[in-house]
């Protein structure tokens, strides 16, 4: 991409070819690994069963390209051009989290997928709620941790590049950063639907979640300006988490911690919305750091039964 933009800086070329070129890389490299370890078959009889299997998906998947891109378009007819583009420079800057959540949930679904497959309880187990109890854990700091650092590196990249606008993004930052702790609960209660293939449920479960998204944006852009999208991706978020665990009752049985699932989350997520909304006279380092020892601290409340278990001396050998 900064090659093509470089050589070529009135075109799309750059962007276009950047991307072209990524997914060829990754492209090539799974069809060789995949091949190379299992061989390339063709099953017929397979193919009736699949296709059954990923028309759901298919349809789901454009429903989620709705969910993730569509507000940019709606924003233009309700905002100014500016404000689209710092909303979309500020989801820009947090694109790091995203790579991380994605990347470290893939990382450890297999070995869940394999815990769930060998079990008899049908639902979720200690075991299983080990991996995520940790994945939200983790991606509580990593959060808190981006809102601490990212307005930092926006503040310098801002003044380096005499560019003062770039700093109108830092004010939704938090925000934002803190749509993906909804989206991380999200993973654990979407288990069913990939582990179990479970899709059919997901054409009308996310046709709910892009109504109320694209509604929220359509109802409250023009009030609320930029704040008014991130409260309709919240809304959404959050029925879709709810929507998920309900529509899969009665095939899967979650069985979870709710403090380390979802009152800890939460407890996090309404002191940061509340001091952001109501504590602007507060330095925004000082503010934000704040955020980071907070989190700390729950997850040491959350988390005190396990780390009484833990033996220094061994972990100093």
């Amino acid at each position: 991409t900064i090659v093509g933009l470089y050589l070529f800086p009135s075109s799309l070329i750059g962007p276009l070819g950047g991307r072209a070129l990524a997914l060829i890389f990754a492209f090539v490299w799974v069809v060789s690994r995949i091949v190379g370890e299992f061989g390339l078959h063709f099953n017929l009889s397979l193919l009736g069963e699949s296709f059954k299997f990923n028309l759901y998906l298919f349809i789901y998947q454009l429903q989620q390209w709705v969910i993730n891109y569509a507000d940019r378009i709606l924003m233009l007819l309700y905002l100014p051009l500016a404000s689209v583009g710092i909303y979309d420079f500020a989801v820009k800057c947090l694109v790091g989290i995203e790579l991380f959540m994605n990347g470290l949930h893939s990382a450890f679904v297999p070995k869940v997928m394999k815990l769930i497959t060998i079990g008899k309880e049908g639902g979720s187990s200690p075991e299983v709620n080990r991996y995520y109890n940790g994945f939200i854990a983790t991606m509580m700091i990593v959060i808190c941790g981006s809102i601490f650092l990212v307005p930092l590196v926006i503040e310098w990249l801002s003044d380096y590049l005499q560019r003062p606008e770039y700093k109108l993004t830092i004010r939704l930052m938090p925000f934002l950063a803190l749509l993906f702790l909804i989206r991380s609960i999200r993973l654990y209660f979407g288990l069913p639907y990939t582990i179990l293939k479970y899709t059919k449920p997901l054409p009308f479960i996310y046709l709910i979640v892009a109504t109320l998204k694209i509604g929220g944006v359509v109802l409250l852009a023009d009030s609320m300006d930029t704040m008014g999208v991130i409260v309709a991706s919240a809304v959404s978020f959050v029925s879709e988490v709810v929507l998920l665990y309900v529509m899969s009752k009665n095939r899967f049985q979650f069985r979870f911690n709710t403090h380390k699932v979802l009152i800890a989350p939460l407890i996090l997520l309404t002191v940061i919305v509340v001091s952001e909304l109501s504590l602007q006279l507060v330095n925004e380092v000082i503010r934000h750091f704040a955020y980071c020892v907070l989190c700390v601290f729950l997850l040491l409340i959350t988390y005190r039964s396990e780390l009484k278990q833990i033996k220094i001396s061994s972990l100093v050998k």
